[in-house]
């Protein structure tokens, strides 16, 4: 047993929870103390030990080496979206069989009627479209023609995507439809299919696969656990309510070659559209200048123009005072519009069920269904409200910022 293999086991049994640095320079067996680690969990198991590993390292050419010195049937490999689609693994003959199956069929149906684009005969289309063009892509090729690839790919995916999350919210008894059974979630989660389209959801539910290897870069974007995105910054059990399903905590997750990671991480965060959090993220920001940064004298001395834009967002926060809006204190947002919907929209299938039976009631069946849909499209929360670079709702919003602890966001000025 090498000196990093006793170093790893110490960490494991004797913390549930923790970030420790493993410090020593390139040759000294880092990496084959994790080889080490893990073989001899797959050959020495122990009873009720469910934990597994996840590799992570900002260069392909560190996981296929991992890759090759552990045993094939424990690893899963989580590849960017195009490389999972074009590999060996998926075929027009495998999407075929899997669109043949009942249970795909019956969802298929379901969900067409929710969307008329949803359609099976678009899957083939789609990825028969994705391996062409893919073979008509070249690293200089025009970053556009990219984009297109990788939208037809995300195109493809979310079919499969849907299903799943349809099926899961049979299983946990969200959506009621006659001839939909709770098993059917499990059904196509376990198709070889799926596996090989989503392996971060083959190495969650499959016993045996104890090792998930994964890029920096697709770690950071996230990849599909049968039922939501996860990236490693929700690689946790919070809020699963002990849903097995739910979680997607207890790994080991190794970070290779950590002092260069920091670097790309820096990029991806700088390079990334979307901030799930706009508003404590403007917070964040502007409690950081203010009170530590700024108050420097030598705080961005020799870039001057930079330090200037930032002092202009931070007088368009402090801006806000005038119109008394309590930010950045208060970031917390509630819709009380919402609120009162859903109440309404409750009692409104309520009713529904209590006349479903009845004859002569046609009339207000329908009358009942559009008063739910009128109310169901008018929700503020299932809107694209804070997008922070496409487009934002078509809804005026306005705050009410009479609230002591939040803002209340209403369509009502």
């Amino acid at each position: 047993m090498s000196s990093f293999q006793k170093y790893y086991e110490a960490i494991i049994d004797n913390y549930q929870l923790g970030f420790k640095l493993v410090l020593g320079g390139t040759g000294l067996g880092k990496t084959s103390g994790i080889v080490e680690l893990i073989k001899n969990k797959v050959e020495n198991p122990i009873k009720g030990d469910k934990k597994k590993f996840i590799y992570i390292a900002n260069r392909i050419q560190l996981l296929n080496e991992l890759k090759e010195k552990l045993p094939e049937h424990i690893v899963c490999h989580q590849q960017s979206n195009l490389d999972t689609v074009l590999s060996k693994k998926i075929s027009k003959s495998h999407i075929k069989t899997f669109l043949e199956k009942d249970v795909v069929q019956k969802y298929a149906v379901y969900l067409n009627k929710k969307n008329k684009k949803f359609r099976v005969e678009k899957v083939v289309e789609e990825y028969e479209f994705v391996k062409s063009f893919s073979e008509r892509i070249f690293p200089n090729s025009q970053e556009r023609l990219k984009e297109i690839l990788r939208e037809n790919t995300s195109n493809f995916l979310s079919f499969f995507k849907q299903l799943l999350k349809t099926a899961y919210k049979v299983k946990t008894e969200q959506i009621h439809q006659k001839g939909f059974y709770k098993s059917d979630y499990k059904e196509l989660i376990d198709t070889e299919l799926i596996r090989n389209l989503f392996p971060y959801s083959d190495f969650k539910y499959t016993d045996n696969k104890l090792v998930l290897l994964v890029t920096l870069q697709k770690a950071f974007h996230g990849f599909f656990d049968g039922r939501k995105t996860v990236n490693f910054f929700n690689l946790d059990n919070t809020d699963s309510k002990g849903i097995e399903e739910e979680q997607n905590g207890g790994n080991i997750i190794f970070f290779d070659e950590f002092d260069f990671l920091e670097s790309d991480l820096i990029d991806l965060v700088c390079q990334d559209v979307a901030i799930q959090q706009p508003f404590k993220f403007v917070a964040d920001f502007y409690n950081a200048m203010y009170y530590d940064k700024l108050p420097s004298e030598n705080f961005l001395t020799d870039y001057p123009k930079i330090k200037k834009e930032i002092l202009k967002i931070i007088r368009s926060i402090q801006s806000l005072e005038r119109y008394n809006i309590d930010f950045p204190r208060i970031t917390h947002f509630v819709s009380l519009h919402d609120f009162e919907i859903n109440q309404r929209i409750k009692e409104l299938d309520n009713e529904l069920e209590a006349i479903k039976r009845k004859r002569g009631v046609k009339t207000e069946r329908n009358r009942i269904k559009e008063e739910i849909k009128y109310l169901d499209i008018n929700r503020i929360t299932q809107k694209s409200n804070f997008q922070t670079l496409f487009s934002l709702t078509s809804t005026s919003l306005y705050l009410d910022y009479k609230r002591e602890n939040s803002f209340n966001l209403t369509p009502n000025k």
